[in-house]
Order: structure tokens, then C-alpha cells, then sequence
């Protein structure tokens, strides 16, 4: 039975609207819940204490925790009505009774807002609780400081000075207390192993500062975005969550506002690809997710004139129209109708298509290329590729060249106008993990092989090989060509500058045209200094590269001065 005192007191928070029924829902710490109805037919909740309490005041303490989320407009959380030290009168938000297995999307987008919310410091500006009970959250920078003072400490003694424990447990905990540095590292080895990445300049209200995105591999399904306007202090300003083992692929658009994810792994299958507005990269936003018959998941997408290019299944690319991001749509599909056929990636540029097919190999697509023009005199028509061009879009794809790898080991593709000769090459790239991926998937040493395969196709109808180039003991990852210089990452033998220009003939590993390499070497990698080079990008005056064993990094070309050389 509720007392008519705390009736009263209730409705003079409510602005003396009248209670009409109430009914208590739990009991604890000295605190009781209810759910009351008013006379004009409205519910709440209202939480008070029924014990005078002069110590820990879990109230006040839930009410700074909902005017926390209130403040940054979640939608998931209670509104307060009116609270005091004694009482809180929170909304009342009602079960929509839906099983686990059928939750909405609504619920996956709440955990993923929380758990976006980035501090430099371990702890919180108030105390908050569980249940009745005082989490102290006295600010940090060291996480084991942090978990040992106000978590196991706190809770240790508060434990024994209520009922102590037995004197064997006891001593237990405090010699775990004690020895805590051997289970909670100071400064914990990276897990994660890092996948592609992207750099772009920033727009609106961030013009002037550059940002970056990576992905991840076999992780939770996270994309870190960085702000690297000071490529000597990279920082993470943002990390997007989403249901995926492998977030393998990130892709920013020209304009610096949309981002694209790809996804493999969700746990209810509904992998594909998240759109996400990146205009602000210290608070990115999820816009959509496109998952239409792609349950067996993209692992590469690009982005062009408003189209996503999403590899589904490792077996085709859909077209994916973007023009209003909450609202995209599928409007074509490329895929081989030869046998047993593959597909790796796709990299789109002056509306042709480049896809890596395994052992199909290299094929390039019309997907809406510019029509020849004889009148047009600049670079576009040195590519063989245009001239034959004109007739596909992305709801028509056509087909316009292709070269078959017969070892099967196509992984990549980057079209390559050579400005010093007027040759064209599709530059092809293996990847291959001789003794498979068992040890790449448990954080172990693997040995990959393969090289970059130069494909002329000055004559489209009859392309051949020209030039090849392998480093002995590494692997090929991914590719960038800026000019005439080739950015190869060879995964444990780091990133290899190559210079390009002027025939291409041969074997040009040995012909002595690496400008130079570097090799990302960290002591708390995932596998302690092994380089594990993913892929690079050049951006300004400097070369951007993610390694899967210990992230990004940022590299300048200097000469034997140290100057800088610079990007083309």
C-alpha cells in the first residue's frame, strides 16, 4: 500500500494532476518503482525512497544518467518529467513484445550509439549504479588503474565489511588484486586485425583537416575513422559498429559526404553494405543498409556518380543506385557465365568497370564510359578501353576486354595510362596463401606469394602481358598507381615504391625500379614487429598504409637530403 503522503508529493510533481490507480512494480535498495496512471489517462514511472537515505543516492544518480542520454537525443531512453533528490517521474515506454530473433533494426542502432561515444579518459563525470548500488567513476587514463580502484577494490571491501568472506577466498582475490598487471596489460596488444582503408579531404565546417577510415578483419564489426591533419598524431575520432565478422572494405565518395562499409558475417545474415554520412567524421552517422539478396556478403564495393559497385558472394557486382541514401536501390548486375566463375573486387574509373575474377582474370566493363570523341584531345584518349566505350551504364553493363589468369590468383585491378610512353595497362594482381589461411585466421605468421602482372591492352581485342613484378619472398596484396609510380603492398615485405615510367618489359624486380620500401614493424602488433601490409594510398605529399598486424601509418618519400619528394 502506497502512503497517501507519497501520493501527494507525486502529484505536486506532476503539476497537481491526480493519480488514479498505482501499482508497485519492484523493491529494493530502499527504492520503490511504480507504475502510476493520471486522470487524464497518461503512465508513468516513478521511482522513490521509501527509507531516508543519507548515504549513496542511486536516484540522483539514475536521473544524471537519463538527463545524460536525454541531452545527447537517443531515442531509446525514458524522458525525465521532473525529478528531486527523493523522487524521479520518468515516461513510460511500453513492451512492443517482440521475440529476440525478431528485433528491429532500431535496437542494433541503440548499442552501436552507445557504444560510439568516445572519451580520452576511463570513467565518467558522476557516479552512477547498479541497481541501488555506487559505481564510482573517478576519472583515468590507465584502464588498470581504473578496474582495480573502483571496480574490484571497491567492491572487494564493501563485500567484506558487510559479511566477510572466508579467509582463503579472501586471500585470493587480494593477491589477484595485487598481481593485476599480469591479466589486464597496461597498454594491451592489438587483437584486431586491421583491413582496408581510405583517405579524403574534409568538407563544411572540417575544410582544411584530412581524415582516414579503416576496416577490420575477423573482428566485431567496427570501421575506425581518424583524423590524420597531422600525420605525426593520427587519431581514431570515431568508430562505427555494425553486425559483421569482417568489415573488409571502406569507401568514401568525391564530395567527402557519403561512406560505404561492407559487410560479411552478420549474425542474422543480412550482410551487404552500410551508407553512412561521414561529412562530420568525428560523428558519423548511419544513413541505410542495403542487404537485398546479399546474405552471402560483399567483401569489396567503389563508389561512382552515385552508384555503389558491391561484390555479392564473391560471384557478381550489383549496382546500386545511392542518389537519396536512405533510400538506394538495385539497378543493374555484372556476372561472368563461365564456369565455376569468381570475383574478387571492382575499381571503377571515367565510367569503366575493373574486376578482379580469379581465374577469369582482369575484365573491364562500360558502365557508363564517356563516347569517343576525335575531337577530344586530352589523356581519356590514350585509353583504348574509352574508345570502345559508350554504349553500357550501370543498368546495362557491357562488357568491353578481359585476360584470364590461368593459375587462378587474380585478386585485383588498376587501370594504368602510362604518361611517359601513351601505353595502357590493366595492372593485375595475384594473391595466394600456398599453405593456406589457418594460420593468417589465428594470429600467426603466414608466408602469401604472387606479384603485379602488367596486361597491355593498347590493343583491346588482343591484350598480352608485358611486364611482371615479384618480390621473391613476399606476397601481393592491393595496388595504387599516382603517375608513373606503382604503390605495391606485398603484405610481410611492407609497401614497395616502384618507378613505372618508360617501357615496360620483363621482369622489372630485377631491373632494379623500386624507389624504395618500407616495412611497418611494431613491437605490440597483433604478431610482434611483422609487417603485414594491406594496402596504400597517396594523398597530398605523403603515402597512406594500413597493416593488418598494427594499423595505419603515414609515410613521406624524401630525398638523400631529406626532402621531400613529394606525390605526382
Amino acid at each position: 500500500m502506497i502512503e497517501q503522503s507519497v501520493i501527494f508529493e507525486i502529484e505536486k510533481l506532476l503539476d497537481n494532476k491526480k493519480i488514479i490507480y498505482s501499482k508497485l512494480l519492484s523493491d529494493s535498495f530502499g527504492i520503490n518503482c511504480l507504475k502510476i496512471f493520471t486522470s487524464d489517462r497518461k503512465e508513468f514511472i516513478v521511482k522513490y525512497y521509501y527509507k531516508n537515505n543519507d548515504k549513496f543516492n542511486a536516484i540522483k544518480s539514475e536521473t544524471d544518467n537519463l538527463l545524460f542520454f536525454n541531452n545527447q537525443k537517443f531515442i531509446f531512453f525514458p524522458s525525465i518529467i521532473n525529478h528531486n533528490d527523493k523522487f524521479l517521474i520518468m515516461s513510460f515506454i511500453d513492451n512492443n513484445v517482440e521475440l529476440p530473433d525478431q528485433t528491429n533494426d532500431d535496437l542494433l542502432n541503440a548499442i552501436i550509439s552507445l557504444h560510439s561515444i568516445n572519451s580520452a579518459n576511463y570513467g565518467f563525470n558522476f557516479d552512477t549504479q547498479i541497481g541501488g548500488l555506487k559505481q564510482i567513476n573517478t576519472y583515468s587514463k590507465n584502464w588498470r588503474e581504473f578496474y582495480t580502484d573502483n571496480r574490484l577494490s571497491y567492491i572487494f571491501d564493501l563485500v567484506n565489511k558487510k559479511q566477510p568472506m572466508d579467509r582463503e577466498i579472501n586471500t585470493k582475490i587480494d593477491l589477484l588484486i595485487k598481481k593485476i598487471d599480469n591479466f589486464i596489460p597496461n597498454n594491451p596488444r592489438s587483437s584486431l586485425l586491421h583491413g582496408d582503408l581510405w583517405v579524403w579531404a574534409g568538407v563544411g565546417k572540417h575544410q582544411g583537416k584530412d581524415f582516414a577510415a579503416t576496416g577490420s578483419i575477423f573482428g566485431n564489426g567496427e570501421a575506425y575513422f581518424w583524423d590524420v591533419s597531422d600525420p605525426s598524431n593520427m587519431k581514431i575520432i570515431d568508430t562505427v559498429t555494425v553486425d559483421a565478422r569482417n568489415v573488409n572494405d571502406v569507401k568514401v565518395s568525391t564530395d567527402g559526404k557519403i561512406g560505404v562499409i561492407s559487410r560479411e558475417g552478420a549474425s542474422n545474415r543480412k550482410n551487404g553494405f552500410v551508407i553512412l554520412d561521414v561529412s562530420d567524421p568525428y560523428n558519423v552517422k548511419i544513413i541505410s543498409a542495403f542487404n537485398d539478396d546479399m546474405t552471402g556478403g560483399v567483401h569489396n564495393t567503389f563508389i561512382y556518380d552515385n552508384h555503389v559497385y558491391a561484390v555479392n558472394n564473391g560471384r557478381k557486382y550489383d549496382v546500386i543506385n545511392i542518389e537519396d541514401p536512405k533510400n538506394p536501390f538495385r539497378v543493374g548486375v555484372f556476372e561472368l557465365d563461365t564456369p565455376g566463375h569468381a570475383l574478387h573486387d571492382v575499381w571503377v574509373e571515367n565510367g569503366i568497370a575493373y574486376s578482379s575474377n580469379w581465374r577469369d582474370g582482369v575484365v573491364a566493363v562500360d558502365v557508363g564510359g564517356l563516347k569517343f570523341n576525335e575531337k577530344d584531345r586530352s589523356e581519356v584518349r590514350f585509353n583504348p578501353l574509352l574508345m570502345k566505350s559508350g554504349k553500357g551504364k550501370p543498368s546495362n553493363p557491357v562488357k568491353l576486354a578481359s585476360f584470364p589468369d590461368r593459375k587462378g590468383r587474380n585478386h585485383s585491378a588498376f587501370p594504368f595510362l602510362s604518361e611517359s610512353t601513351g601505353d595502357f595497362f590493366i595492372i593485375a594482381g595475384d594473391e595466394v596463401f600456398p599453405n593456406g589461411l589457418e594460420n593468417l585466421i589465428n594470429n600467426k605468421p603466414s608466408s602469401p606469394r604472387g606479384g603485379f602482372h602488367f596486361i597491355n591492352f593498347n590493343d583491346p581485342d588482343n591484350p598480352k602481358e608485358d611486364a611482371v613484378y615479384i618480390v621473391p619472398e613476399a606476397g601481393s596484396h592491393n595496388q595504387w598507381v599516382y603517375g608513373d609510380r606503382l604503390l605495391a603492398a606485398f603484405y610481410q615485405a611492407g609497401i614497395r615504391i616502384l618507378d613505372i615510367s618508360g617501357e615496360l618489359l620483363g621482369d622489372l624486380y630485377k631491373q632494379g625500379r623500386e624507389i624504395g620500401y618500407f616495412l611497418p614493424q611494431h613491437r605490440d602488433g597483433i604478431i610482434p614487429n611483422a609487417p603485414m601490409v594491406w594496402g596504400a594510398q597517396p594523398y597530398k605529399n605523403y603515402i597512406f598504409l594500413s597493416d593488418m598486424n598494427s594499423g595505419l601509418y603515414c609515410i613521406e618519400i624524401v630525398d638523400k637530403n631529406n626532402k621531400s619528394l613529394g606525390t605526382p
